[in-house]
């Protein structure tokens, strides 16, 4: 039996690495194949809340029982008169995610008639609230789909009912009387989307 030796044994390594790079680098070379691409520029938009500057102001009408419905106001106003009037509020929502509210503040009711009438004001489809002196402002709160839902042209409907009951008993402390400062102010603004 033969011995080997380390030497021979190196020697057979060494040969075995030269010839496997004599192989690939010298009687060729290896390939690899490589590609590159680029996605376009993305642009992401941001939306948007806008409360139009014209707010549009309805005809007053008067009603006075059943004989007299929805009449345009020419004239004064009488015990048993309820106005309205209908105010076109221009809102714009647009936003995957937005969540807004609508806050209208009517300014209280003055003038000596102030105190024998009552002063109610509804957004969209809302029940009406009563104005008073220590009125807070109306509040109602919209995403971009409700409030297409609830306008009409991108006009939100606030109405205001001025109610000037017909008393049980005479009372002509109202006569020849005025109510004014009947005003409304407006504010869309996001709110959280909780």
């Amino acid at each position: 039996m033969k011995k080997f030796s380390m030497k021979k044994t190196t020697a057979a390594a060494v040969a075995a690495a030269v010839g496997a790079a004599l192989l690939l680098g010298g009687a060729g070379t290896l390939a690899y194949w490589s590609d590159t691409a680029a996605s376009s520029t993305q642009i992401v938009n941001a939306g948007k809340l806008d409360l139009g500057a014209t707010v549009t102001a309805g005809t007053w009408k008067v009603s006075n029982g059943t004989t007299i419905v929805d009449q345009p106001l020419t004239g004064k106003v009488v015990p048993g008169d309820q106005l309205k009037a209908e105010f076109l509020v221009p809102a714009e929502l647009v936003g995957q995610n937005l969540k807004s509210e609508l806050k209208v503040t009517p300014s209280v009711p003055a003038g000596t008639l102030s105190s024998k009438v009552t002063v109610k004001v509804a957004i969209a489809t809302d029940a009406a609230t009563t104005v008073t002196s220590s009125s807070t402002p109306i509040v109602k709160e919209f995403t971009p789909t409700t409030l297409a839902a609830a306008s009409t042209g991108g006009n939100v409907k606030v109405t205001v009912t001025v109610d000037f009951p017909f008393g049980t008993a005479v009372d002509n402390t109202s006569i020849d009387t005025a109510l004014s400062a009947i005003s409304l102010a407006y504010e869309l603004k996001q709110i959280a989307n909780s």
